[in-house]
């Protein structure tokens, strides 16, 4: 896919792909991007992510490595996809549709302990945030135990 400039808008910079296998993909250092958008990660990047994760014990992922739903953008998410499957010694965790739906598609959902398709919430829940909702529940509960009547809850 190639990303080119829409002559639609000019007042606004608009980007559209093309979807042809043989449309130029280009690999440059990420501080050499102007004007565009980086939509994989590249070699190098996926080389040290890999090094990091082969000593990792424990590893949480969110999100994925690029437009991962296009597959000619998705180079970099399916090999730490693969590299984290790889990894026998870490607790693997995974949040986020996108990225529980990568794995899946790539055929990696075995090898991870834990999915999630919970971003946000799975990340603060992670963090020991308070989740809305349970929050929420946990508020009425209180309440009740404490023989408040229903219009006393505050929401």
């Amino acid at each position: 896919m190639a990303w080119r400039r829409s002559t639609r808008s000019p007042a606004r910079l608009r980007w559209l792909y093309s979807e042809s296998p043989s449309a130029r993909k280009r690999i440059v250092p990420a501080s050499c991007v102007t004007g565009g958008f980086i939509v994989d990660i590249g070699p190098k990047t996926i080389e040290q992510y890999s090094q990091q994760l082969v000593t990792a014990q424990t590893i949480y992922w969110n999100g994925p490595l690029g437009m991962a739903e296009i597959e000619h953008f998705s180079t970099g998410t399916q090999a730490v996809a693969r590299e984290i499957s790889r990894t026998s010694c870490a607790v693997k965790i995974a949040g986020g549709g996108e990225t529980t739906a990568a794995i899946d598609r790539f055929g990696f959902s075995k090898d991870i302990d834990y999915l999630s398709t919970g971003g946000a919430a799975f990340l603060s829940a992670v963090e020991g945030a308070p989740l809305p909702g349970v929050a929420v529940l946990q508020n009425k509960e209180a309440a009740r135990e404490a023989g408040l009547g229903k219009q006393e809850v505050s929401r």
